[in-house]
């Protein structure tokens, strides 16, 4: 009976050693392509506290180009928080904003302007949603920033555009109710 047993016991070692190897190269694979996706997406991918000044603690390589900063400077104990960069005219309404999606546990999605580390501003679009960490319980916002900052100027210029458009049709107006009041008292001496 114990050489049955050690028989056992080694075949259940076996089985769990397969397992085990086999659930780390499914791991891996998936690290590699999230790794691969992150690394594609035009933005920033996070993780940050929910508490004021929003500290990373995941900030993905998209940082860098839409920000300016590494991702290591973003990061809790780094050189600067993310709400420091975001245009004192946006502070609060975007604080306030997602405090209010995510006590109704809603997602939220926001676009304001950023200063980027080179002091050049940026509209971005954020979308995110509260989670709760299931290994440490923290609250935590994750979500993703991307520039929007050519589609904002393409706004803005449709819209001088359309002002000025405005503008000329109601001269073209003016100028006809004009000549037709002129044509209509021409007529009425005749």
């Amino acid at each position: 009976p114990m050489m049955w047993a050690f028989f056992f016991y080694a075949f259940l070692q076996n089985i769990t050693a397969d397992d085990l190897r086999q659930s780390e190269q499914v791991l891996r694979e998936s690290t590699r392509n999230l790794k691969n996706l992150m690394t594609n997406l035009p933005g920033m991918a996070y993780r940050c506290l929910r508490e004021r000044g929003w500290p990373m603690v995941f900030v993905s390589q998209g940082c860098l180009e839409l920000t300016g900063f590494a991702p290591e400077d973003l990061m809790r104990n780094g050189k600067v928080f993310y709400i420091d960069l975001i245009h004192e005219d946006d502070k609060d309404r975007v604080w306030k904003q997602i405090q209010a999606n995510v006590n109704e546990k809603q997602p939220f999605q926001l676009v304001y302007r950023i200063r980027t580390a080179a002091g050049e501003e940026k509209w971005v679009w954020d979308r995110g949603v509260e989670i709760v960490s299931p290994i440490d319980g923290l609250l935590a916002i994750e979500g993703f920033i991307t520039d929007i900052t050519e589609h904002k100027r393409a706004q803005t210029a449709l819209k001088k555009k359309y002002a000025a458009l405005r503008k000329a049709h109601d001269e073209l107006k003016e100028k006809a109710a004009e000549y037709t009041a002129g044509i209509a008292v021409t007529f009425q001496k005749r």
